[in-house]
């Protein structure tokens, strides 16, 4: 660029309908082109060339949802693990407070949803001693807020879409750990009614969470 100045396209710089300035459009009509709508350092053109538009922030309908799983672990006694997020307003504070959702994550490409939903636990809340004893039948998706459109997620994502499985937990309360997966994903859990998950703080889940409350529902029962 010239020096204290901005770059400047060549007179005669013609736009991509192959119109030169000062030529008139097909048929005669009109103004000359190079009357039209002029841009930051361009002497005339007909509209900024595509190599000056900045490219826009990608939309919603642009992005796919991401495949994921997610973990109703149930006790012995018929409660449901949920943890609370680390990465939402309210964590580290007081237990009422913050956002709570059931394990969930990301299923690797070639990876069987059943193998995922039990690496997931095991990353998570440091434990996969369960076994599956229901399945979801629909995949169900969730939308990010459209503020976060083109950030979370890595910036590739619209929302997730995901397989859910009811788990029976095997393990002791004491083979429950936080922090054997870093970053950590929650800063506490706890066993709750599954008829109070829908009604927890779980952010923009609620819909999911109270479908699954109510699909799940036959094992919410001490086994």
């Amino acid at each position: 660029a010239p020096r204290g100045g901005s770059a400047r396209l060549p007179h005669d710089h013609a736009c991509d309908t192959g119109h030169a300035r000062g030529t008139r459009r097909p048929g005669g009509k009109g103004r000359p082109h190079d009357t039209a709508a002029r841009f930051p350092g361009a002497d005339d053109a007909c509209g900024p060339c595509p190599s000056l538009i900045q490219p826009e922030a990608p939309t919603m309908t642009d992005l796919p949802y991401r495949p994921n799983v997610g973990a109703l672990l149930f006790n012995r006694q018929g409660m449901v693990l949920v943890a609370r997020r680390t990465d939402m307003e309210g964590a580290g504070g007081p237990p009422d407070q913050g956002v709570w959702q059931c394990p969930q994550g990301g299923i690797d490409a070639g990876e069987y949803p059943q193998a995922a939903v039990l690496r997931e636990l095991h990353e998570e809340i440091g434990t996969n001693a369960a076994e599956i004893i229901g399945t979801y039948p629909e995949w169900l998706s969730y939308d990010l807020p459209a503020h976060l459109i083109g950030k979370a997620l890595g910036g590739r994502y619209r929302g997730q879409t995901q397989k859910w499985f009811a788990l029976r937990f095997t393990g002791q309360d004491s083979d429950i750990r936080l922090d054997t997966h870093l970053p950590a994903e929650f800063d506490l859990w706890k066993w709750v009614r599954l008829e109070q998950l829908p009604h927890l703080n779980v952010g923009i889940k609620k819909e999911i969470y109270a479908k699954l409350a109510a699909y799940f529902a036959r094992y919410a029962v001490a086994a």
